[in-house]
C-alpha cells in the first residue's frame, strides 16, 4: 500500500485536473473583464471594491463591494466569483484580470490548496470561486491585462471597481454558498483539455543577463586522451550552470546534486528478508527439547487471559477512531508550516512528495496501518 501511495502523488497541475475534472462542453468564448480597486489601504476605512465589465450596456456588468476583509487582493478574487455567477456554466469563458496572483491562484495552486485544507490566506473566497470553476462544464482561460494592453473594456471594469470602492452607502456583499458539483457527470470532450487554463507562467521569469562560458574560461592546457571534447563540454556546462545560480539554495541544490550519493539498486529484496526474518521472529511450529515447557504453558495461560481487544476509553476515542480527511488536511498544513524544507529520510521520500499524495489515499493507508497493528497485537501468543 505504501508503493501505491507513493505512486499516486500528484504534481500541482495534475492535482489542478484532478480538482476542476474535465471540460464536457466546449463553445465560442464570452469574454469579460475585471478589477479591483482599494482605497485608504492601511487605515481604519479601509475599502475595496471589485467591478465585472461585459461590454457597454450589458445587464451583467457588476461593481461590488468585498466581503470581510478590506483589501486589493479580496477584491480581485472576488471579481472572479462574480463574473462566474452571471456566467453560463455551459459557454466557454475568458476572464481579463490585471492581477497575475489570481491568475495563478486559480490555474496552478488550486488543487495545493484544496488537498491541504485551503490554509491560503483568503481562503474563504478562494473556496467558494473554486468550487464555482469546479461545477462548470466548459473551461476558463485567464488572460492577463498590462498597463500596454488596456482597452475600454478594462478601464470600464476599473472604473466600476472604484465607484464601489469609494461608495460608502454599498452594503458590505456577502460571500455566496459554494456550489455542491458533481465532477464526473457526462463525458468530456477531451481528458487532455484543461479546464481552467492560462498561458501565464506559474512564476515570472528572473529578469538577468545569463553569463557565458567558452573554452577560454577552461583549463587552457588540458592532456590529451580520448574523450576530452566530450569531457570539456561538461566541465563548461557544469561552469556555466554554477555561474548563474541566483541564490543560496540553487547553490546548495546544485552541490548536493553534484556530490550527494546516488542511488543503488537494493542489493537484498524485501521477499528475501521476509523470509529469513519470519522464521527468526515467528514461534517455531514443533518446540525444542531445550525449551522450558512449564514456563512457556505459564505464558501462554497468560496471554489466554487477554482480551481480544482492549476498549478505548480516552475522551475522544484517539486509539480507536478512524482517520478523516480533515485529520489529512491537518497534518500537511503542520508539515508545509514547520517541515516541508526538511531533509528526505534513507527511504529518500521529501514532505513534498507526501504532501502530493492524495488525501483520501493516504487515509486508507492510515487507517490500513493502525488496523495491522491492532490485529497484530489483539492475536493470542
Amino acid at each position: 500500500m505504501v508503493s501505491d501511495a507513493l505512486e499516486s502523488a500528484r504534481t500541482a497541475e495534475e492535482q489542478n485536473r484532478f480538482y476542476y475534472g474535465p471540460v464536457k462542453v466546449r463553445t465560442s468564448p464570452t469574454h469579460v473583464y475585471i478589477a479591483s480597486s482599494c482605497v485608504c489601504a492601511g487605515k481604519p476605512n479601509v475599502k475595496a471594491g471589485s467591478g465585472v465589465y461585459w461590454g457597454p450596456n450589458n445587464p451583467r456588468n457588476t461593481m461590488s463591494s468585498v466581503p470581510g476583509k478590506q483589501s486589493d487582493a479580496r477584491a480581485a478574487l472576488f471579481a472572479v466569483t462574480l463574473a462566474l455567477l452571471s456566467a453560463a456554466p455551459d459557454q466557454t469563458l475568458v476572464i481579463y484580470t490585471p492581477s497575475l496572483f489570481v491568475i495563478r491562484t486559480f490555474c496552478y495552486w488550486t488543487g495545493t490548496n484544496y488537498t491541504e485544507g485551503w490554509p491560503c490566506e483568503n481562503a474563504d473566497i478562494i473556496k467558494v470561486t473554486a468550487e464555482l470553476l469546479r461545477s462548470r462544464s466548459a473551461g476558463v482561460i485567464f488572460r492577463a491585462t498590462t498597463q500596454t494592453q488596456v482597452n475600454n473594456h478594462a478601464r470600464e471594469a476599473h472604473i466600476l471597481a472604484q465607484k464601489a470602492a469609494r461608495n460608502p452607502r454599498l452594503p458590505s456583499a456577502a460571500l455566496p454558498e459554494a456550489p455542491v458539483c458533481d465532477v464526473e457527470g457526462s463525458t468530456p470532450v477531451d481528458e487532455a483539455d484543461a479546464k481552467v487554463f492560462t498561458t501565464v507562467p506559474e512564476e515570472s521569469p528572473p529578469k538577468r543577463k545569463l553569463v557565458d562560458v567558452t573554452d577560454a574560461d577552461l583549463d587552457p592546457d588540458p592532456p590529451a586522451h580520448r574523450g576530452r571534447a566530450a569531457e570539456r563540454a561538461l566541465q563548461r556546462e557544469n561552469l556555466q550552470t554554477l555561474l548563474n545560480v541566483t541564490s543560496n539554495k540553487e547553490f546548495w541544490n546544485l552541490v548536493r546534486g553534484w556530490t550527494d550519493p546516488k542511488q543503488r539498486t537494493a542489493q537484498v529484496s524485501a521477499e528475501e528478508l521476509r523470509e529469513v526474518f519470519e522464521s527468526r521472529l515467528n514461534p517455531p511450529q514443533i518446540v525444542p527439547e531445550e525449551f522450558d515447557k512449564d514456563e512457556r504453558e505459564r505464558h501462554q495461560n497468560l496471554c489466554d487471559m487477554l482480551p481480544s481487544s482492549t476498549p478505548d476509553t480516552t475522551p475522544h476515542r484517539t486509539f480507536s477512531r478512524p482517520f478523516t480527511i480533515e485529520d489529512i488536511e491537518e497534518v500537511k498544513l503542520h508539515i508545509r508550516k514547520h517541515n516541508i524544507r526538511s531533509a528526505p529520510g534513507i527511504d529518500r521520500v521529501s514532505y513534498r512528495k507526501i504532501l502530493q499524495i492524495p488525501n483520501d489515499i493516504l487515509v486508507e493507508l492510515f487507517q490500513a496501518s493502525v488496523l495491522g497493528i491492532i490485529c497484530i497485537y489483539s492475536k493470542p501468543c
